[in-house]
This record gives C-alpha cells, structure tokens and sequence, in this order.
C-alpha cells in the first residue's frame, strides 16, 4: 500500500507547471529522516535511512550529502494553488502544510523512484 501511494505521487508530479512561484515555501531547512526507494523497471523497494539536508530558501532548493558540500538544485515551481506542492527538477515536494513543517520529496527518473520523509525547522 505505501509504495502504491508512493508511486501514485510520483505519477502526479506530472502535474502541469504554473511557472516561477510568487508562493515559495517558507525558508526552511529540512532534513530526510527516511528513504523509500523503488526500482523503476521491477518495482522492487528497499527502506533505508536518508541524511540529505534540504534547504529552502529564497525559492530555490539547496542540497547537501554527508559526503558533497551544499549545492544549489534549483527554482522551485509551485504546481499546486495553496503552497503544498512545488518541482524542481526531477523532484517533487510534497508538505503537510503551507507553513512547510513536513513533508515529502519523491523523486523520479528512469533508474528509481525515491520517497523521503522530510522534518523541517
């Protein structure tokens, strides 16, 4: 049931996009507690723990790995009326409500599919 609804997530990031958000999520940084990953030909999934640092800020997303120094991924789009979804390159952020406390990222392509808890301050 969770890799469906995951999956289904990943599916709508398709959603048409509005252009540059004048509704940017709040600055905040966030960080991935848990990673659900699904490989895109045979669906198999693997859950493992995930330390990736999201910051938001200014509307653009920024990166940063255990083992690479933050780094800008992009502009966020909003893609939904409301502040609860927005894309930026190949990933889709998902909160729980517009003051950005949690959330989820799913991230696609043609290898995997990845679903990350997100815990933000």
């Amino acid at each position: 049931m969770r890799l469906s609804s995951a999956l289904l997530i990943a599916i709508g990031a398709g959603t048409a996009v509005r252009g540059p958000t004048a509704g940017a999520p709040p600055d905040r940084t966030c960080r991935a507690e848990s990673v659900l990953r699904a490989d895109a030909r045979t669906l198999a999934t693997s859950h493992a723990s995930d330390e990736t640092v999201y910051r938001f800020a200014q509307g653009k997303l920024f990166l940063r790995h255990a083992d690479r120094a933050e780094y800008e991924y992009g502009t966020l789009v909003e893609t939904e009326a409301g502040g609860f979804r927005f894309a930026v390159g190949n990933k889709t952020v998902l909160f729980d409500s517009p003051d950005a406390r949690a959330g989820l990222v799913v991230h696609s392509d043609q290898v995997e599919v990845r679903v990350l808890r997100l815990r933000c301050r």
